[in-house]
Parts: structure tokens; C-alpha cells; sequence
């Protein structure tokens, strides 16, 4: 399953090849109307009620359009440099929750807000005991003076406005709390991955459920998870039980099949040899007291 950064440098690229494909329509169309128009002399008028008036009419006609198109496939080539330089900086600034990094990054992201967080809080205290003066000794001079300049356009005159102090705590909190997001996600996921690709967690009292698939499923499972009315988020599925596709079973059955566990449910049944052997470890000297008999089906607990 290709991560967010993958999907987004490819249409990076598939924008940076419709921008060059836009340039080159763009000069052919161009470089067509230009001809033509070089056979008329310049200052040359249509010459009304002349029998070449029509024909004339329609050849400047077809010289407009192709200078009109040729500014059309400009402006679409400027579009889509400009949605390219978006993707670009993105890429380049943004911490996504599927990066193999991420939460390295995000940590260190964390403990650098961290180190401004302090430094603002010195500078104030700087400030508030030797003015100026005592705020160059934490930001520098020029650190100093571009603070304290930001800061006179607002009530608090401090070099940090108590806003700048809130807002960094916030973005902390944040990415603190996407860490921790990322590590369950990740963790949820290797379960998935342990269990042969899908575990489904049921939640009978509330009949909810939540799929986590290892890898990107088929479209046809995608496709009954939607139309069930499951939502994705937070790197699986959730919905109502009652909703639960029978493709999600089917791939449920596969996975534990895969991943050599039991098929029977539930395990109070006896439907296998090993529920029967659990059951026994929890309950050794009820067995002895049992009889057992094999009926045409699964084995049957005469008590």
C-alpha cells in the first residue's frame, strides 16, 4: 500500500508533465498563428463587398483562435506550475502520519517547540526585569528588536505576547498527541499484520466493529466497507456490526486460516479439538465428571 508521500510526489510528477505538455501546445499553437498571420501585409484591411471578403473573415478567424489557444494552454501551464510548487513545499515541510520517520521527526519537532517555548519564556522575564536590554541578552539584538516590534501592534507589550506562548503549548500538545496516535496505529497494524492480514475487533454490546487490514485490500472489500456506511480513520474501518460485510468475514476466515488459528465461533461451543483443550486447562476436574458422545455433527456436551 503506497504511503501519502508516494501518492503525492506522483502527482507531482503528473503535474510537472501536464505543465510541459501544456508549454509545448502552447508554442505549437503559437508558432501555427504567427505563420499565418505573417501572409497578411501588415495594416492590411478586409476588403468589404471584394469577393475574398468571406474567405478572409474566416482566416483571421482561425488566426484569433490560435493566438487565443496559445494563451489558454499558457494560463493551464501556469495552473498546473503553481499546484506543482504547492505539492513541492508540502512535501518538503510536512510530517505525515505514514512516513517511516514520522515519529522521530515529530519528536524532534516536539522538542524544538519545546526550546523556543523556553527561550520566549526567558526573554520575558528578561524583559520584564532590564527592558530591552535584558531581552538582548536572550534573543541578540536584532532578535530583540524584531520582537518587541511584533509585539507593539498588540496590547501586551512583552517581546512574547501570552497568544505566542498558548499557541506554541498547543502545537506541542499536538504533536505529542500524533506520536502517540501513530505508535497505536502502527501497533494496530503489526497485529494485523501477526493475524494474516485483517483482524476485526467486535463490539457486541455496542454492535460496533473496527477492521484494520495489514495491507490495502481489494476494491470489492473497500467497496462493501462503504456501502455498509463504515468510515476510515485513524488507519482502520468502523461501523456497525449488524453491517458487517461478508466479504470483511471471508477475509477474516482467510487471514486466521493463514495464520493457523481456529474458524469456529465462539469457543464455548466445543466445535474444535482446540477449544476443547483450552476449556479442559481451565476446568480440569469438571472433565472427568463428563460423558461424551459423538452425535452425527460436532462433538455434543452431555452434562
Amino acid at each position: 500500500m503506497s504511503t501519502r508521500r508516494e501518492r503525492l510526489e506522483r502527482k507531482l510528477e503528473k503535474r510537472g508533465e501536464w505543465a510541459g505538455k501544456a508549454k509545448a501546445r502552447s508554442s505549437a499553437a503559437f508558432a501555427s498563428a504567427h505563420e499565418r498571420a505573417s501572409v497578411i501585409p501588415f495594416g492590411q484591411p478586409i476588403l468589404v463587398g471584394h469577393h475574398s471578403e468571406r474567405r478572409d473573415r474566416r482566416y483571421r478567424e482561425r488566426i484569433r483562435a490560435g493566438f487565443d489557444k496559445a494563451a489558454a494552454e499558457s494560463q493551464l501551464a501556469k495552473h498546473h506550475e503553481q499546484k506543482a510548487a504547492g505539492l513541492e513545499s508540502a512535501l518538503e515541510r510536512s510530517i505525515f502520519d505514514d512516513d517511516p520517520d514520522a515519529i522521530e521527526r515529530l519528536t524532534e519537532k516536539a522538542a524544538a517547540l519545546e526550546a523556543s517555548r523556553e527561550t520566549m519564556k526567558a526573554a520575558n522575564a528578561a524583559w520584564k526585569k532590564r527592558g530591552i536590554e535584558g531581552a538582548a541578552e536572550v534573543l541578540g539584538v536584532q532578535g530583540a528588536a524584531d520582537a518587541l516590534r511584533r509585539a507593539s501592534y498588540t496590547a501586551d507589550k512583552r517581546p512574547f505576547p501570552s497568544y505566542a506562548l498558548t499557541n506554541t503549548g498547543a502545537e506541542i500538545r499536538r504533536c505529542k498527541a500524533r506520536i502517540e496516535a501513530i505508535r497505536k496505529r502502527r501497533e494496530r497494524a503489526e497485529q494485523a499484520e501477526q493475524a494474516g492480514g485483517v483482524v476485526v475487533r467486535r463490539h457486541e454490546a455496542h454492535d460496533w466493529c473496527t477492521v484494520t487490514f495489514a495491507d490495502k485490500p481489494d476494491r470489492a472489500v473497500l467497496a462493501a466497507l462503504r456501502a455498509a456506511g463504515y468510515g476510515w480513520g485513524k488507519g482502520s474501518w468502523s461501523g456497525k456490526l449488524s453491517n458487517l460485510p461478508e466479504e470483511v468475514e471471508r477475509a477474516e476466515e482467510e487471514a486466521k486460516a493463514e495464520a493457523g488459528e481456529c474458524l469456529c465461533v465462539p469457543a464455548d461451543h466445543y466445535e474444535c479439538a482446540q477449544h476443547e483443550a483450552e476449556r479442559e486447562k481451565r476446568e480440569p476436574e469438571s472433565f472427568e465428571a463428563l460423558e461424551w458422545r459423538i452425535d452425527a455433527g460436532p462433538i455434543v456436551r452431555i452434562v
